[in-house]
């Protein structure tokens, strides 16, 4: 037995297959007043771009540039070239004849004394009688406070005292550190002491340079030679 396939119409009565009735035409209608419209723009455009074309000044397609070479200017400043000059003549030169002259006497020298010499410069000493001169050393000369001296080997307390604790500064209960500088000798003796002028108190001072002259140092050295340097010693005074 035979099946029949309905067709789209009799599926679906309305809608689908009126469309698809009228698609073609209007299909085709469409692309033709399409082209139709485009053609028309076209042809305005060309219209519209020849009308301004004409209106527009005429520009040649081609044309020619001309390169010159320009010259470089002139210098700012003109040297001017000095003229010639022309070679001096040698001078005639006329041959001369020595004339003697009598020698000058010179003047007559004097020969300073011992006692001239040694005011004239402090540095050196007259000797014994037979008039030799002794240079004195400058390490054998005792330093200046406040100047430093270089030495290899520094001075070294052997004996030291310790300062009495004035009774009128303990009843007063003043403390303090007092450094007192010491001119160590070239034996260790003290030779001079001085009091450090920031760091000392006054009702301390004298029993601090009692103490210290009473110490006895190892001497400096320089180059294996003993030599006075100034040293600094300190004390604390403490009631505690």
């Amino acid at each position: 037995m035979a099946t029949t396939t309905p067709s789209l119409s009799e599926f679906m009565p309305y809608g689908a297959p009126e469309l698809q009735g009228v698609a073609r035409p209007y299909m085709a209608r469409a692309l033709l007043v399409s082209s139709v419209f485009c053609t028309l723009a076209l042809a305005l455009a060309g219209a519209t771009l020849m009308m301004f074309a004409r209106q527009l000044p005429g520009v040649p397609r081609s044309f020619e540039v001309r390169l010159e070479r320009i010259p470089a200017p002139p210098p700012l400043a003109r040297v001017e070239t000095p003229p010639p000059v022309a070679p001096a003549k040698p001078a005639h030169v006329a041959a001369g004849v020595a004339v003697p002259v009598p020698d000058e006497k010179a003047p007559p020298t004097t020969i300073a004394a011992q006692d001239e010499l040694r005011t004239a410069d402090p540095g050196l000493e007259t000797g014994d009688d037979r008039g030799q001169l002794v240079i004195t050393d400058p390490l054998d000369s005792l330093p200046v406070f406040g100047h430093y001296r270089y030495v290899e080997v520094t001075p070294e307390p052997v004996t030291r005292v310790k300062p009495d604790y004035p009774g009128i500064a303990k009843d007063a209960g003043v403390e303090g550190l007092v450094v007192a500088h010491a001119l160590v000798g070239k034996d260790g003796h003290v030779l001079d002491v001085r009091l450090d002028e920031k760091r000392n108190v006054p009702m301390l001072n004298d029993a601090a340079l009692a103490a210290l002259r009473q110490w006895v140092f190892t001497p400096a050295f320089v180059n294996q030679h003993p030599v006075a340097v100034w040293v600094a010693v300190p004390f604390n005074f403490t009631l505690h």
